[in-house]
């Protein structure tokens, strides 16, 4: 379960690991620079680390951009209402009956009430209670 934050709200989880892998690469870029006989030149790849930012652009959206690092980035939507409902809530809302036409439970009902079988599920009144 994600916590009720902006960019988990408006971004796919295969999103948030993209971006963390491209910011992971930025970091080891720089450790690699930072390690090297080539740290003089480590300010330079900091000052790189803007464009590479900016190339960020051609990948993501700009409205996952401000979810991810944004100024809004990481601000908590737990007390604001959702517009979705939640998955499992609305699950819970939806009652199963025979007479049900979710064709799952069609098909279920089919292998219970097999001719030869002697047995048979009460059938259930319009409110899907068994009578």
């Amino acid at each position: 379960h994600h916590p009720q934050v902006t960019y988990v709200k408006k971004v796919k989880t295969w999103r948030m690991l993209l971006f963390t892998g491209l910011q992971a690469l930025g970091l080891v870029i720089l450790w690699v620079v930072k390690s090297t006989p080539a740290a003089l030149a480590f300010p330079f790849f900091v000052v790189a680390m803007i464009p590479y930012r900016h190339l960020l652009k051609f990948i993501f959206t700009s409205n996952e951009l401000d979810a991810l690092d944004g100024p809004s980035a990481g601000k908590d939507l737990s007390g604001e209402v959702d517009e979705e409902a939640d998955f499992f809530e609305a699950a819970a809302d939806c009652p199963i009956a025979p007479t049900t036409s979710a064709p799952l439970h069609r098909t279920m009902m089919a292998l219970v009430n097999v001719p030869g079988l002697g047995i048979k599920l009460p059938e259930p009144d319009i409110n899907g209670k068994a009578k």
